[in-house]
């Protein structure tokens, strides 16, 4: 009964949301010269045009539309460099489009230019940037803009490095050596260590708020929110504390925030915590097969604002929904009854938080969760807009995550509000792909413009490239 009120709910809710063709672009011709793997759209922000460039591992071409979706201009058949494994991000300027590229170890930087109007381009095989004693943590693209993020290896050293639409044009260095990081056995770390000193939990995540990412994602124990200039980076290595590095790269400063676990017990074996950052809110949870603790802090003054508890032999008085384990092998949906069981399952996995607004309220996810194999080819991401990959990455691990948890609604307040969740825009355009039988359509791109979500992908049997808008 549940299940069917939750897809008569769907079907509402689906019914009030249209979709349309955004653009439909035939790549036939150019597909008999070579298979693309990879399609890049590009927002211009500037002019209000649009680019959409393919590319495999040895040739780029591209389509420019202009304001009104109307193809402006082509470019077919430019090579890209050698070491070019995976783009990092575009940076444009008037009719000029700069496509940089990384090799797999991240240690070689390469960078096409190509120009529309003139279709002329240049290629750089190595933009020059020496980083044999550090490590790349990730890469910042927002705002037109392109920061490489490093730790210097065995220390406290992070350094950024600015690209523009020609190459390297400097960098800055934040020594933070003199902040104390500490173990939950009080043994001091640098921050190197920190996030990449034990290989099993040294995967970073780049998070976009506002959009509903996936526990697969949000459950990383180094995180980062990137926003024009404005850097955290959290990490919850240890469960007594979460550190949070601030960096500003408009000003060059930087701090260290630390969060310590109110309910941290060191005799809780197997116990495992994460958090979110959500707006100006700190979310933090701590469980093991016993309880799991939920608080909301002020990010800025540390305050407590609403704490919420689950224990093992009573029912969870705040979740929305049932306890759902999705994504199994040999069952993709159930629902679990007790909340023990809810509470065993997550205990032996990573666990993590995500929330976002929808309909005047804030969804917030529980639980924990590890990453399937998708069946779906999906590569590509707005670049001009967010980072390269963010909403990607969080479309593609909401579709195809292996996961336990319970979704909550709250008020501005953190109070709870009974009720079903919403649906939101992942929601809306899997359903979409699934009723237009597209899972498995090559070349798929998901992404934010002009406030509209817009999925595409690629018919082999017509040769087009199609874009949805969903309004």
């Amino acid at each position: 009964m549940k299940r069917l009120l939750l897809v008569f709910v769907f079907i509402v809710s689906f019914e009030a949301t249209s979709q349309e063709v955004w653009i439909g672009c035939d790549i036939n011709s150019q597909t008999t010269q070579f298979t693309p793997n990879e399609v890049l759209p590009i927002a211009n922000k500037t002019t209000n045009e649009f680019a959409l460039i393919f590319k495999n591992r040895k040739y780029i071409f591209g389509y420019l539309y202009d304001d009104q979706n109307r193809l402006k201009q082509t470019i077919s058949s430019i090579a890209i460099p050698k070491k070019a494994d995976f783009l990092i991000g575009t940076i444009y300027k008037d009719d000029t489009y700069s496509l940089y590229f990384s090799n797999t170890s991240k240690t070689k930087f390469s960078l096409v230019t190509i120009n529309f109007k003139t279709k002329n381009f240049k290629t750089i095989e190595r933009i020059g940037l020496d980083l044999k004693k550090e490590k790349v943590i990730d890469f910042l693209v927002d705002d037109n803009e392109i920061n490489i993020l490093t730790a210097t290896k065995k220390s406290s050293i992070l350094k950024t490095y600015q690209l523009n639409t020609d190459g390297y044009v400097g960098s800055q260095t934040f020594d933070l050596s003199h902040e104390k990081i500490m173990s939950d056995k009080g043994w001091e770390y640098n921050i190197a260590d920190l996030i990449f000193g034990n290989p099993n939990f040294s995967s970073v995540k780049t998070i976009e708020n506002g959009v509903p990412n996936a526990l697969e994602k949000t459950n990383a124990f180094t995180k980062i929110y990137y926003k024009k200039g404005q850097l955290k980076l959290t990490n919850n290595l240890f469960n007594k504390y979460t550190y949070i590095i601030n960096l500003n790269l408009k000003e060059a400063s930087h701090s260290l925030d630390v969060f310590e676990n109110d309910d941290y017990n060191e005799k809780f074996y197997g116990a495992n915590s994460n958090s979110y950052i959500f707006k100006d809110y700190f979310f933090n949870i701590y469980s093991n097969n016993k309880k799991l603790n939920f608080n909301v802090y002020n990010l800025s003054s540390k305050a407590l604002i609403k704490s919420y508890e689950i224990d093992k032999d009573q029912p969870i008085a705040f979740k929305n929904t049932p306890i759902i384990q999705e994504g199994g092998e040999f069952d993709s949906y159930r629902e679990l009854e007790k909340t023990s069981k809810f509470l065993r399952k997550i205990s032996g996995s990573k666990i993590g938080i995500t929330a976002y607004e929808n309909d005047n309220a804030l969804i917030v996810t529980l639980g924990a969760s590890e990453k399937r194999q998708s069946n779906k080819i999906i590569i590509g991401t707005l670049i001009g807009g967010i980072g390269v990959g963010i909403l990607l990455s969080a479309f593609d691990s909401y579709s195809t995550t292996k996961s336990t948890r319970i979704n909550c609604l709250f008020t501005s307040d953190f109070e709870h509000i009974p009720g079903n969740i919403p649906l939101n825009s992942f929601d809306i355009i899997n359903h979409f792909i699934e009723e237009k039988k597209l899972q498995d359509a090559p070349l798929q791109s998901v992404f934010i413009h002009n406030d509209n979500y817009i999925w595409g992908g690629f018919s082999k049997k017509t040769g087009v490239y199609t874009l949805y808008r969903f309004k």
